[in-house]
């Protein structure tokens, strides 16, 4: 027995000693406590225990303001080493360094910011981290500036300024602005158009590995341009795309690109058959080929196959199947229900579905009346997480499938309040979409959603295609959406601590209902007041700026100013150079060329 409780002993202080000397040991410098930490890190064989106390050193270095110490802190928590995951814990912390000037945790931040991780969504801010990384020569930071330019994230959309700033991380080779470069040339954005610029661009990404560059590379050399046409090289770059998983282009990219292929008798099928193959031998990303080759089968209108592949890639955690199996079943339905004939959807007959008639009769016998598609796209949306819901099949997202069937009933009873709800959520995601704009509009007519339907406007109305398409284009213009939305602003008006954009707004509607007389008695004093603050807050709104003007012109709710009223005429000008791009803009979005 005492031999048993000398050995005991024995164990009991050599483990204490072997705790004191990592778990309890006092470093107080906290450049010290920042090495100490990654040295327990950087161990080949680290436990849980040295990730533990790896985070423990790191926040009494961080807490002492070294900046190294914060932004790696942060990055555990964004990954859960050593701490449980908590996005809103890694941004404060990531914020705290990119305070200091640490350009990685400035261009975290704007992530953070971009994707409403741990924060509520905001490009504006996004954008301003993405700046200050971009200003100390982080290409990353350039990459994100680029992109907010690009495509008018939390700044007016400017191609020349996304130009300059891909070109700037280009050079630090970065595959992806190598590729936004090519787009630039290949359309024309922000440069004169250049197909050989563009080849070249794409060509140095696909080199890198950008699945998009590659998929863009293949375009080129089957229609040879800037090119001769070499359809096998392209079917390999094609290949070579799809083999990057889900972080590379859409699976039905790939497959109506095969598609064409079939003109090379010898080549579609041999990338048809390296597709089956990868879908088969277990390879880590199988549920990426099997949602190939879901697509690959519906391209041939063999809808059972299609929906074996997919229920196969759900199954292994194919989050793009989901989308591709509800999409695939929203088609069927408008076959079905002969809806495929209405409106811009039209133009699936063109993408590979064949003759309407024969399709038809395909689908209603083996899927009649079927509603799946609302349960598979409900369940895309649940798991989302931006990136994914942004993937869109012609233009069109998972949220503008569910709008269209909720408003008009396809495979679901008609049900415009859950419509708003995906509006929302689409806006946010993935900023305009023509479907949300639309649902926004139809559901202001009816009088038990309007209250709905008008907050969730003011809600997403930071985006500027939004802005104008709902305010400008539809509420400011009809009288009796116009008296409702009075009603609301009035109560409004006094909110103290309003964001500026959303007064703007508020004070628009308002001058425009005391100026006409809509919804409340003629009053050109208020009507002036509320006027001139909505244009010193948004000088592109253009229907205050010409109720200013007239305000000027006849001295109502001020003296006569023609100076003043000819300033106002020059802003108008200047609004209507931005409404005539805006209206170009979402012309494109909405697909209508």
């Amino acid at each position: 027995m005492k031999k048993f409780v000398l050995c005991l002993f024995v164990f009991n202080v050599s483990f204490i000693f072997s705790q004191t000397k990592e778990d309890f040991l006092e470093i107080t410098d906290k450049v010290e406590q920042y090495k100490y930490a990654l040295s327990l890190r950087n161990k080949v064989n680290k436990t849980e225990i040295d990730k533990a106390n790896a985070v423990n050193y790191l926040l009494k270095s961080a807490k002492q303001g070294y900046a190294n110490a914060q932004y790696l802190l942060g990055y555990c928590y964004m990954d859960g080493e050593g701490v449980p995951h908590n996005d809103e814990i890694a941004c404060a912390w990531f914020k705290a360094a990119a305070e200091q000037g640490n350009v990685n945790a400035q261009y975290n931040v704007g992530v953070f910011y971009a994707l409403g991780k741990g924060v509520s969504k905001s490009y504006e801010t996004a954008f301003y981290w993405y700046k200050k990384a971009a200003e100390q020569g982080d290409r990353n930071g350039q990459r994100g500036l680029a992109r907010c330019f690009y495509y008018g994230l939390g700044i007016d959309q400017n191609y020349t300024e996304a130009f300059r700033w891909f070109s700037k991380a280009s050079e630090q080779e970065d595959r992806v602005s190598l590729f936004y470069l090519g787009e630039c040339y290949k359309n024309g954005y922000g440069v004169s158009q250049d197909a050989s610029a563009a080849f070249s661009l794409y060509e140095k990404a696909a080199d890198a590995g950008h699945a998009g560059a590659q998929y863009a590379l293949a375009t080129m050399y089957l229609k040879g341009e800037a090119c001769e046409i070499d359809s096998i090289y392209a079917g390999e770059l094609l290949l070579t795309s799809a083999c990057g998983g889900e972080s590379g282009i859409g699976v039905f990219n790939v497959v109506f690109a095969l598609d064409q292929l079939n003109k090379e008798k010898d080549q579609y099928p041999k990338a048809e058959k390296k597709i089956v193959e990868l879908s088969e031998e277990g390879s880590p990303f199988q549920y990426w080929f099997l949602t190939i080759r879901g697509c690959l089968s519906e391209v041939k209108h063999d809808y059972a196959s299609a929906e074996k592949y997919y229920k196969q890639a759900i199954s292994q955690g194919g989050v793009l199947a989901i989308q591709e199996l509800g999409i695939m079943y929203f088609y069927l339905n408008l076959h079905v229900t002969g809806e495929l004939s209405k409106g811009p959807l039209l133009e699936i007959e063109s993408m590979g579905w064949g003759d309407s008639t024969e399709v038809s009769y395909v689908i209603s016998r083996n899927w009649p009346n079927n509603d799946n598609h609302i349960y598979w796209m409900e369940k895309a949306v649940e798991i989302g997480e931006g990136g994914t819901l942004s993937y869109s099949y012609m233009g069109y997202s998972i949220y503008d499938f569910l709008m269209y069937s909720y408003v008009n009933g396809l495979g679901v009873e008609p049900d415009i309040n859950r419509a708003i709800d995906i509006a929302k959520m689409c806006i946010k995601d993935s900023a305009y979409s023509y479907f949300a704009t639309e649902t926004l509009c139809l559901a202001l007519e009816d009088s038990s959603l309007f209250r709905k339907a008008f907050y969730t406007f003011l809600d997403v109305s930071s985006d500027p295609s939004v802005k104008f398409d709902v305010q400008y284009n539809y509420i400011l213009k009809n009288t009796n959406i116009l008296e409702k939305a009075f009603v609301i602003c009035d109560k409004l008006a006094d909110t103290p601590n309003m964001p500026d954009g959303l007064y703007g707004i508020i004070a628009s509607i308002l001058g425009s209902c005391y100026y006409n007389g809509i919804g409340v008695s003629h009053n050109y004093n208020k009507a002036f007041n509320f006027l001139y603050k909505a244009v010193n807050i948004d000088e592109n709104d253009y229907p205050s700026i010409e109720l200013l003007a007239a305000c000027y012109r006849y001295g109502r709710g001020t003296q006569t100013d023609r100076i003043k009223e000819k300033a106002s005429l020059d802003k108008l000008e200047k609004a209507t150079k931005y409404v005539a791009g805006m209206k170009e803009k979402i012309k494109k979005l909405k697909r209508t060329d």
